[in-house]
C-alpha cells in the first residue's frame, strides 16, 4: 500500500512537471513548488524521527525566500494531516532565527549558508532539503533536481544518519541513494 501511495504521488508530481513544461503558463503559478511541497509533506510519513523529538507540533522550516513553496506548504498544513501532530510552516531569513524544526528546506540562493546552518542545528533531528545540483554535497539530506525535464530527488544517507532519522525503504525505492 505504501509503495502504491508513493508511486501515485510520484506519478502525480511527474504529471504536474510535464504539464508545466508542456504548456505556456499565463500566471505566476509555480508548479515546481507544488511538486516539492507534495514530496516534503509525504516525508512526514516516510521518514521516522526519534521518539520525543517533536513536541506536539511538527515544524517545517524554509530558510531563505521561496514564497510559493511557503504558501503551498502552509495550505497543505491547514488541510492535510498525515499524523496526529499539528504542522507549522516557518520562514527563516537569518541563521540567528533558526530554531529546531523537523524539516528545513534551504533555498537555492542560500545554499552557501549550509555549513553555518548545519552548525546551528547540530545533531538535532532535522531533515535538511535543497534543490541544487549536487546539493547533498553541501550537507543536505535530500536534494531535488531535474533530469530530462522530470523532477527527481536524491537521498544522502551520510547527511541523514547523524540526525538519527530513518528513511523508509518505500521512499528509498523511488529515489537515487548516495551513501
Amino acid at each position: 500500500m505504501k509503495r502504491t501511495f508513493l508511486y501515485s504521488l510520484f506519478c502525480g508530481a511527474m504529471l504536474c512537471g510535464m504539464l508545466n513544461h508542456g504548456f505556456a503558463q499565463t500566471s505566476d503559478y509555480d508548479t515546481n513548488s507544488k511538486i516539492q511541497a507534495l514530496f516534503i509533506h509525504s516525508f512526514l510519513k516516510y521518514v521516522e524521527w526519534p521518539p520525543g523529538s517533536t513536541s506536539g507540533t511538527f515544524t517545517i522550516g524554509i530558510y531563505g525566500e521561496y514564497p510559493s513553496l511557503f504558501n503551498e506548504l502552509s495550505t497543505m498544513a491547514s488541510k492535510k494531516s498525515t499524523t496526529n501532530l499539528k504542522i507549522e510552516v516557518v520562514n527563516y531569513l537569518r541563521i540567528s532565527q533558526l530554531q529546531n524544526c523537523e524539516i528545513l528546506y534551504v533555498t537555492a540562493g542560500d545554499i552557501s549558508d549550509m555549513p553555518d546552518i548545519k552548525a546551528k542545528l547540530g545533531k538535532s533531528a532535522t531533515l535538511t532539503i535543497t534543490d541544487q545540483p549536487e546539493g547533498t554535497n553541501s550537507g543536505a539530506g535530500i536534494n531535488f533536481y531535474y533530469q530530462e525535464g522530470k523532477q527527481k530527488m536524491e537521498i544522502f544517507t551520510k547527511n541523514i544518519e547523524p540526525q538519527n532519522l530513518k528513511v523508509s525503504s518505500s521512499l528509498k525505492a523511488i529515489t537515487k541513494i548516495n551513501e
